[in-house]
């Protein structure tokens, strides 16, 4: 069982909860009891202040499990264990029953709007509840303040990072090494959200570490979220988010960058490059001012005009032909 206090919350219901993982956040999380309700929350980054959804996530059935509807369909199990046990670094993704799995509220195989979750004490990793040993001092282990954002949530700096990924709480003045998800090591920062532990200490690889504005705008694009959306809560320029956003999509899957740049250029513009890449024209892997040609009979004047236009074209070329 994960242990850390500052990662407790309280759902509107009353019921302890803890943040349900996820790789990106831009100014929302997802909060799970542990008898599994979720519960969405928001962060108003003008304001600083965090509100609740007006109803909890409604329960859903696939193949007879009860589940959530997040991104993708996630069973009710899954978002409980990660959100409150440790599992073994490295280990097996996969959840078994400890115990009869015990419902609420009627039978949900039978009706998925009633509340019929699996209680946190029912279910266990199958490598185990590994909890890492958190206390006493580390020979050469270096501090400082951490500065970190999730998306446009800011983390409170009298945290502090250590140089072997550990953070200490300026509330309980206690350590943790996080919990184990998406090859990092995870820990809540109360009144903000999870933060990679990893990462934050920067010790991944010199490869794999981003620009805060580059990581921000990366956060955004995987939660859905545009340039001017980048723009409105930075500051920035417009023009200035779309190379950022260019620049975060080299370190997005192509399954995943493909969904969400689509979203973010121009139809006719998109559907034009669909049609180069289905006819091999090699066009789309040369220059941009070739690639406009190659298109130009195809796209209206008005998204050739647009300012943002190379923006776009990099954008959707990458989104087009990354594996």
């Amino acid at each position: 069982m994960i242990r850390w206090c500052d990662g407790i919350e309280t759902l509107p219901n009353g019921s302890p909860c803890r943040q349900l993982p996820q790789k990106h956040v831009w100014t929302s999380t997802v909060w799970c009891s542990a008898d599994g309700l979720l519960w969405r929350r928001f962060y108003n980054p003008v304001s600083k202040v965090w509100t609740w959804a007006d109803e909890p996530y409604t329960l859903t059935l696939d193949e007879g499990k009860v589940g959530y509807i997040l991104e993708w369909w996630m069973s009710a199990d899954r978002c409980t264990a990660l959100s409150w046990l440790h599992c073994a670094e490295g280990g097996s993704d996969r959840i078994q029953e400890r115990v009869t799995v015990q419902l609420v509220d009627g039978d949900a195989a039978s009706d998925p709007d009633e509340q019929g979750v699996v209680r946190v004490d029912a279910i266990e990793w199958v490598d185990g509840d590994e909890e890492p040993e958190d206390g006493g001092s580390i020979p050469g282990e270096k501090w400082k303040p951490l500065r970190w954002s999730c998306g446009l949530i800011p983390c409170d700096g009298r945290y502090k990072i250590s140089s072997r990924a550990r953070l200490w709480s300026p509330h309980t003045r206690t350590v943790t090494s996080g919990f184990w998800f998406d090859d990092d090591r995870w820990a809540a920062v109360r009144g903000g959200s999870l933060v990679p532990l990893r990462a934050a200490a920067g010790l991944q690889p010199a490869g794999e570490r981003l620009q805060p504005r580059v990581r921000l705008a990366r956060d955004a694009l995987m939660a859905g979220y545009g340039p001017s959306d980048l723009e409105a809560a930075s500051g920035l320029e417009l023009s200035t988010c779309w190379n950022y956003f260019t620049k975060a999509s080299m370190y997005v899957p192509g399954e995943y960058l493909r969904r969400r740049a689509q979203r973010l250029v121009p139809k006719e513009l998109w559907v034009a490059l669909e049609k180069l890449r289905a006819r091999a024209d090699t066009r789309l892997g040369g220059s941009l001012t070739d690639l406009i040609e190659g298109i130009r009979r195809m796209v209206p004047f008005r998204v050739l005009e647009s300012e943002h236009v190379y923006s776009q074209l990099r954008l959707a070329r990458m989104a087009l032909t990354v594996p």
